[in-house]
């Protein structure tokens, strides 16, 4: 059923509100959508951009800040971050198109549709000041791509061990994992990589594992292979050099998959560019909060 952008559903959940909103729905209207943020509360909910992304917005006095997450995962690995962050910040934290909550889809996806879904995202919800984009893996490409593309609308940006195109420097005119994620499903992808040594912090807490690895086994095959596509297709050589705003790129020194030389080059590239290496896995979000948190605030504190 198409949604009446001059109505919106709300329902509580305790201190949580959801919210179904429409991205063209009246700015009176989304400003009590979120009314519920103030004074500790968050609002839950969704957006219709063309997709329908599920969101979560803890709505603070201080600088907005985005929270985008990595392939296979979903705005709740971001909730030990986003407490740590809310004190000083409003945090805006959603599913990316075709993973989590969020609508899945059908055939390719590009930089480009993403960038549009968090335009149209923070119009929906009212962040229209500068905001401050803090990404890992896809999420990170994804933030400094918008940078390029909205400059007026990003304050800074902190991209976690960020996901930077095929390791060649040239687009992939193949991806065997895109077609082997089709073929077998996220299980024949996920579990083998779950005897790395990467994930033995993570295994330390049994639940905290296991809504790891559920997070990843229920996403779409589909849009989670178009996405890989997406990612091994771009480039960002002609992307460091048109980012304005400060950068902080950030290696995760226990992940080997995506080489901490490689980011720290990129971050030399970048005009106002910045590295940090931290002790931590490719999902550092969720496995070392206690060390991204202080990482993040440290940098916001001088930029």
């Amino acid at each position: 059923m198409p949604i009446n952008p001059a109505r919106r559903r709300f329902i509580k959940f305790g201190a949580v509100a959801t919210t179904l909103l429409s991205a063209a729905a009246p700015a009176a209207t989304l400003a009590r959508s979120v009314a519920a943020a103030k004074n500790g509360a968050g609002t839950d909910g969704y957006v219709d951009v063309g997709v329908m992304l599920r969101y979560h917005l803890s709505r603070r006095a201080g600088p907005p800040m985005v929270l985008l997450h990595e392939m296979g995962m979903n705005h709740e690995a971001w909730a030990d971050v986003a407490a740590g962050l809310e004190r000083d910040h409003t945090v805006l934290r959603y599913d990316l198109r075709g993973f989590g909550r969020s609508e899945k889809f059908t055939g390719s996806v590009t930089f480009d549709d993403h960038i549009n879904d968090l335009t149209a995202l923070l119009a929906a919800t009212g962040l229209t000041g500068p905001v401050v984009l803090v990404g890992a893996a896809l999420g990170g490409a994804l933030a400094l791509k918008f940078a390029v593309a909205h400059p007026g609308k990003v304050r800074a940006v902190v991209a976690l061990s960020p996901a930077l195109g095929a390791v060649s420097g040239k687009p992939a005119t193949a991806n065997p994992s895109a077609d082997a994620m089709v073929r077998d499903g996220p299980r024949a992808w996920v579990m083998p990589r779950m005897a790395d040594p990467e994930f033995d912090k993570m295994k330390i807490n049994p639940r905290r594992f296991a809504d790891f690895v559920g997070w990843n086994l229920a996403n779409d095959p589909h849009s989670w292979a178009a996405t890989m596509r997406m990612v091994s297709a771009a480039t960002f050589a002609d992307v460091y050099g048109q980012v304005r705003c400060p950068v902080l790129m950030v290696g995760a020194g226990g992940f080997q998959g995506r080489p901490v030389a490689s980011i720290q080059a990129a971050a030399a590239q970048i005009p106002r560019g910045e590295f940090l290496l931290l002790n931590a896995g490719h999902f550092m979000a969720y496995d070392s909060p206690e060390l991204v948190v202080p990482a993040i605030r440290k940098y916001m504190s001088r930029v």
